[in-house]
């Protein structure tokens, strides 16, 4: 908790491990060195039985001379044959949402949005030998990283606009962009790194071998202001059908005194105008529908959400009725 939106995080096998591995109930195998979780062998089988489209399911890339190149051939199947011959060319492969086609991931984000309450969302990115896919930035999302395969080099930054937690991602930024390097340090297979939103961060795969990791991110469009942006408008019009003040007519000719070009006058009646904005303000939080804007936000994450992956112990319980499992029929009595 104390490392939550606020640092980051190195954990390495061992202890530390236990905390996640009791959060999202995975075999421990999957946590000896990483394997288990996603492999290279895993993306070949993933784009082998799915058909998976570039700029919409898989992208590649490369970052040289300090520009970030995305460099799909066409928008039709990525095929294994094509993915094997952009690697080899030195590009890297961005697998999205690779949840949907393989099951210890769908294990991993199922578990994890049912402790978060709120989406949760992965990548892959596979990356040649002492080459970098994409430029330095910073994401909208609290991330994970987990180190599958290889190895990567990973630089992290303060933010340069000294924005903490921000709701929108970066554009990419040059070195000039970029100040001292407060953490550099070598994931390997195993490892799991917590970046907070706004971490400025880069990574480089090691000279001598490829990298493969997965970045499992949450909370993207999760803050206060969110579920406040659902709240204001409602109660402004409640308010507006139950209390006569917010009904009332504004001051004869209040243009003369307000807008941009009056900011900086000292007019009384300016002052009065600003005083009354003030308080109709306060007393709309009397009229904020909270627990309506909490089920708005609740029916996004329902829409957006995986499916939930039955457990063994769900498994077990289940039982023809009418070709309906006793757990599904459960969730409708």
């Amino acid at each position: 908790k104390s490392s939550w939106q606020s640092r980051r995080r190195l954990l390495n096998v061992g202890v530390p491990w236990l905390l996640l591995r009791s959060l999202i109930l995975l075999p421990t195998e999957y946590y000896t060195r990483g394997h288990g979780v996603l492999t290279v062998d895993d993306i070949y089988t993933i784009l082998q039985d799915n058909f998976l489209k570039f700029s919409v399911n898989v992208d590649v890339t490369q970052y040289r001379e300090q520009q970030r190149y995305t460099l799909n051939p066409h928008e039709g199947r990525a095929s294994c044959r094509l993915i094997a011959e952009h690697f080899r060319d030195g590009c890297s492969v961005r697998l999205l949402n690779p949840q949907s086609y393989h099951e210890p991931l769908w294990r991993i984000n199922s578990s994890l949005q049912e402790y978060f309450g709120c989406m949760v969302g992965s990548n892959c990115y596979w990356t040649p030998g002492g080459t970098q896919g994409f430029a330095p930035h910073f994401d909208d999302i609290e991330a994970f990283l987990l180190q599958t395969e290889g190895a990567k080099r990973w630089r992290l930054y303060d933010n340069p606009a000294g924005q903490s937690l921000p709701t929108q991602s970066s554009p990419n930024f040059t070195d000039a962009d970029l100040g001292d390097c407060n953490l550099e340090i070598v994931l390997e297979p195993g490892d799991l790194m917590y970046m907070p939103r706004g971490t400025v961060h880069q990574g480089v795969a090691m000279e001598d071998t490829h990298s493969l990791h997965v970045t499992v991110s949450t909370y993207q469009c999760n803050a206060w202001g969110h579920l406040l942006q659902k709240a204001v408008p409602a109660a402004l019009q409640i308010a507006m059908e139950e209390d006569e003040e917010f009904r009332q007519g504004l001051p004869v000719d209040f243009l003369s005194y307000t807008g941009v070009v009056n900011s900086d006058a000292e007019d009384e009646r300016r002052q009065q105008f600003v005083s009354t904005c003030k308080r109709l303000f306060a007393k709309l939080a009397d009229f904020a529908p909270i627990d309506a804007a909490a089920d708005q936000l609740g029916v996004d994450f329902v829409n957006k959400c995986l499916p939930p992956l039955l457990s063994p112990k769900e498994l077990a319980q289940r039982y023809p009725f009418f070709g309906v499992s006793h757990f599904v029929r459960r969730l409708f009595v």
